[in-house]
């Protein structure tokens, strides 16, 4: 794609608020070299079989790789295509250990899904599939700000028991807040499927450039339809209990190339974390489970350059796994319907047709 300069000038700096922490559930931002000219095609990348965003910042290119939870720490290898000319660039994962979090379904059918909830979820799963497919190289966010004011209840990336049976870790924060609390677009995009969901409940999508994506659930009322344009701040919904869920709260995730990374990654530094006591209402607890310890994602490394010749690549076994190999099985012996359930239904909006990596299937609403 030749971008003319007020295109170029227009998406200069789009993703300059993604912090770079290059961890499993993280960001790793790698420089790219400097741009040469608005006449200059932009960069292509990819890691592991994912197109990776590229966007330009302080006259630099600049990927933003999507870390999913599952990758080993360790050295790995983006590919890119740069100014026509094939490079690679070597980038290192640190690692990092979420804790526990265990929560008490009443409803037990949202933990072991009945046969006919299963068929319900197979459907959801195809529908959901289509809507993740889109990717946009129009960059519609320049900046990154909160869908709804209140208390994290649930960090992201926790390793959660439903009911003490053992699930996916969480792929999102949820933020804890009364029920019918409007829902903010943390910014500008365009909305790419809602719908009502077995085990998320009512659910947006909204795609923000580049494959960039935000997703939120548990929504008491939806406002917006698939194929509208929304500005930050726009209201989208309402926070509700819909799904799977103990009280009302709104789960929100933030994905890049095909997973789940931490949101709080995607909010301004200076922005401070929302009161404890904001929307509080003794008749309406929100969803909060029994966190172990939170995690805390508060460092923040250099920008990652590191090219290298072609003929070094080695993205090594630490690398992930290709969806449908080993490493992306599930290695529990005792997992049962809910959990091929939990893999093929809108808890994966992430993943793709042809990259569907399974340890993000589940937004671990």
């Amino acid at each position: 794609m030749i971008f003319a300069l007020s295109s170029f000038a227009k998406n200069s700096d789009a993703f300059s608020f993604i912090e770079h922490l290059p961890v499993p559930g993280g960001v790793a931002v790698i420089d790219l070299g400097p741009v040469e000219s608005a006449e200059v095609p932009r960069p292509t990348a990819t890691w592991n079989g994912f197109d990776i965003a590229v966007a330009a910042q302080d006259d630099h290119w600049r990927a933003y790789v999507g870390i999913p939870l599952t990758t080993r720490p360790g050295k790995h290898t983006l590919e890119a295509v740069v100014a026509g000319e094939k490079r690679l660039y070597d980038f290192t994962i640190d690692d990092k250990a979420y804790e526990e979090q265990h929560i008490t379904i009443t409803d037990k059918r949202k933990v072991n899904p009945a046969p006919l909830d299963m068929e319900r979820i197979n459907r959801e799963s195809a529908k959901s599939r289509m809507a993740r497919a889109s990717r946009s190289d129009e960059i519609y966010a320049t900046s990154f700000d909160w869908p709804v004011v209140g208390p994290i209840s649930s960090p992201f990336g926790l390793r959660r028991f439903f009911n003490d049976q053992p699930r996916r870790p969480h792929g999102g924060i949820d933020i804890a807040a009364n029920e019918g609390v409007p829902i903010r677009a943390p910014a500008d995009g365009v909305v790419i499927n809602t719908g009502d969901y077995f085990f998320n409940g009512n659910s947006v999508f909204i795609e923000h450039g580049l494959g960039l994506k935000t997703f939120y659930a548990h929504m008491s009322r939806i406002d917006v339809e698939r194929g509208d344009r929304v500005k930050a701040g726009e209201i989208i919904g309402a926070v509700g209990a819909t799904g799977r869920v103990t009280g009302p709260h709104l789960h929100w995730s933030t994905g890049l190339n095909g997973t789940w990374v931490d949101p709080l990654l995607f909010l301004p530094t200076d922005t401070p974390l929302p009161d404890a006591e904001a929307n509080a209402d003794p008749e309406t607890e929100p969803d909060t489970g029994t966190v172990a310890k939170a995690a805390n994602t508060s460092q923040k490394p250099k920008v990652n350059a590191d090219p290298r010749p072609e003929g070094n690549a080695d993205p090594g076994p630490e690398a992930n796994a290709e969806p449908g190999s080993e490493e992306n099985v599930d290695p529990r012996p005792e997992a049962n319907a809910e959990t091929l359930a939990e893999q093929a239904t809108a808890n994966e909006p992430m993943a793709t047709d042809s990259n569907e990596p399974a340890e993000d299937r589940e937004s671990g609403e």
